[in-house]
């Protein structure tokens, strides 16, 4: 991917642009959002610029019986490789939040 900088999102997928707009690659999408035990998980990897690029961050978002919504966003440390790497671990990372498996990280209160 070195290279190519700009991004287009189309229902395709993203169209991923070279500097001078002179070429792209189309990369399809992948769902970024899932839902878990009455919980939605956004993945939002960003791209660094290290030799390992991808970061796990997402949202974590309640929706409470009374309409409104609690939202919570947690990073990791770890990066990946990949887009897809990095969005896959980024529903894992939500899930074990949400399970009470990561200790000091809470999922947002339902009520």
């Amino acid at each position: 991917m070195r290279g190519f900088v700009f991004r287009c999102v189309h229902d395709a997928g993203v169209r991923v642009y070279s500097r001078d707009h002179t070429r792209y690659r189309m990369v399809p999408c992948m769902d970024r959002q899932t839902d878990y035990r009455g919980f939605s998980i956004d993945a939002h990897p960003r791209q660094l610029d290290t030799p390992i690029p991808w970061s796990v961050e997402i949202n974590i978002i309640a929706r409470n019986f009374d309409g409104t919504i609690e939202m919570r966003d947690y990073s990791a440390e770890e990066t990946f490789p990949t887009e897809e790497e990095a969005i896959a671990a980024c529903f894992s990372f939500g899930q074990q939040i949400i399970d009470g498996e990561l200790p000091g990280l809470e999922p947002p209160p339902r009520h």
